[in-house]
């Protein structure tokens, strides 16, 4: 049933994220504007957060950093917390910086097009609980869904045939009972190394399936203790020390990504490291199968938490080869392996274009603008050509391998409010950026990607198929802080009627 019905904002956001939620509070504090309306279609805010439930599910980056730089107070029971209090920790910002009455949950959105009449943005939306289509106006559309929104599902022959329950780590569902239960899990990236050391404790077999090999390094944990969180707590600057630290340590890191002979012998020395300490844990049955024959860096990392000691366990096996999936099980090389359930950890869809159609100037769909300059790209990772007040906050490009995604995020919502700025406050009616500048940046980082390591030999969800990298963003993010905190006003065009303009 469609019930019309047509609200206005100055700002609508799409997605209550990391980035949804980092946009709305600094464009409280920095504009001193509230009228934003955020729209998600999960239940609550926290974006990935708030649906990845899977036992044992965690970030790899250390609490202290990947939170935001001015929430110093924000206190963490370990150096890196599970996911359950990162949630937490993005609603407690709800909370206190007062989204929840601009925020509409279980709403989806399906279309966004350009009124160029009226400089506005005609967004269409779905009550996911009701069914019911509403529109909704805005002079400036956000759109923070990020890259990691839609789960990928593997095309594996016969999975559509599975009689048991097959669930994917982005969906996780809590009522699921693996008492018992002869479960597979399907990948081998960050989920699912968190998730097979807890499946083991509760299944009676645990089959895991995965088609190359990664990179195991040892965890970072510093004990929090009440002495440790007393100092963080207390002691001025002692947490945004500890902050800076951590940022140090990770660009530091960063300079063994690039193809340089240089950082070459760097990542040799790292991987020699990497392969002593996968084969003091792992069985040695299976380190042919567990190290990988690539560079390290050219697929992101995992954080060993405890899966390559459970490997030791007779309830599991490991099978790095092509399967197949019948009514009850597993068939891989002739042999048949029976399942009860099977668990999808392989991940979400990236390199794609967004989730819903935009149109812009001329109706133009920003889906076949992305196909004519090559692949999903943006300015600054935020602006397209031709399509005016619009921003991605977590566009093409602001993946990173080895530091914080929410540094990412204050990096590019201070540009994006930068830029929209003049329109906010009534300066100007749009703000676009160039097509040249577009086009100049798109070719500028397409190129800076083929001298990173990600180009070295492996296949991964950083890079599309056809070597398009719409994923990652290839500088450090010193670098991303100067580009965002300085616009270059040239690459931008406003109209207004009025004389004040940003020069």
């Amino acid at each position: 049933m469609t019930k019309e019905r047509k609200v206005y904002s100055r700002v609508v956001c799409i997605g209550a994220g990391i980035a949804g939620i980092g946009l709305a509070i600094q464009l409280q504090k920095r504009l001193q504007c509230r009228d934003i309306h955020i729209y998600d279609r999960n239940a609550s805010p926290g974006g990935v957060w708030a649906v990845q439930k899977y036992p044992g599910v965690a970030c790899d980056i250390p609490a202290d950093f990947y939170s935001f730089s001015f929430t110093p107070d924000a206190e963490w029971t370990k150096f890196r917390p599970g996911g359950e209090e990162f949630e937490g920790y993005l609603q407690g910002l709800a909370t206190s910086y007062g989204l929840w009455p601009l925020i509409t949950f279980k709403t989806e959105c399906e279309s966004a097009t350009w009124i160029a009449d009226a400089s506005q943005w005609l967004v269409t939306l779905r009550d996911l609980a009701t069914g019911q289509q509403f529109q909704h106006t805005c002079d400036v559309l956000c759109v923070a869904t990020g890259q990691l929104s839609v789960a990928k599902i593997p095309p594996i022959p016969g999975l559509q045939d599975f009689r048991g329950p097959v669930i994917h780590t982005a969906s996780w569902n809590r009522q699921i009972n693996l008492t018992a239960k002869r479960v597979a899990v399907i990948g081998n990236g960050a989920s699912g190394s968190q998730l097979v050391p807890e499946v083991v404790l509760e299944s009676s077999s645990v089959l895991h399936i995965f088609r190359s090999a990664q990179w195991y390094l040892p965890p970072v944990q510093v004990p929090y203790g009440p002495v440790i969180r007393w100092i963080l707590r207390n002691v001025t600057f002692a947490r945004k020390l500890l902050r800076f630290l951590i940022f140090v340590v990770a660009e530091l890191a960063f300079r063994g990504s690039s193809l340089t002979g240089r950082a070459q012998r760097t990542r040799q020395r790292w991987q020699q490291n990497a392969k002593h300490y996968m084969r003091s844990l792992a069985p040695v049955k299976y380190h042919d199968i567990l190290i990988p024959k690539y560079d390290l860096g050219c697929k992101r990392p995992v954080f060993n938490s405890g899966y390559l000691q459970c490997l030791h366990s007779p309830k599991v096996e490991v099978l790095a080869q092509n399967v197949e999936v019948i009514a009850d099980g597993i068939i891989c090389q002739e042999k048949v392996f029976p399942v009860d359930i099977i668990i999808l950890a392989t991940g979400y869809a990236t390199n794609r274009a967004i989730g819903f159609p935009i149109r812009g100037c001329n109706g133009e769909v920003m889906d076949d603008h992305w196909d004519s300059i090559g692949g999903p790209s943006a300015y600054g990772t935020i602006a397209v050509h031709g399509f005016p007040n619009l921003f991605l906050v977590k566009g093409p490009n602001t993946v990173t391998g080895h530091t914080s995604a929410i540094l990412v995020a204050e990096n590019v919502i201070q540009l994006i409010l930068s830029v929209m700025k003049p329109v906010i406050q009534g300066h100007a009616s749009t703000v676009e950026v160039t097509a040249a500048a577009e086009v100049a940046y798109s070719k500028k980082i397409q190129a800076a990607s083929r001298g990173r390591v990600w180009y070295s030999g492996c296949a991964s969800w950083y890079i599309r198929e056809d070597g398009w990298n719409g994923t990652l963003y290839p500088w450090s993010q010193v670098y991303c802080w100067w580009f965002s905190l300085f616009p270059k006003w040239s690459d931008w065009r406003f109209t207004s009627n009025k004389e004040t303009m940003p020069q």
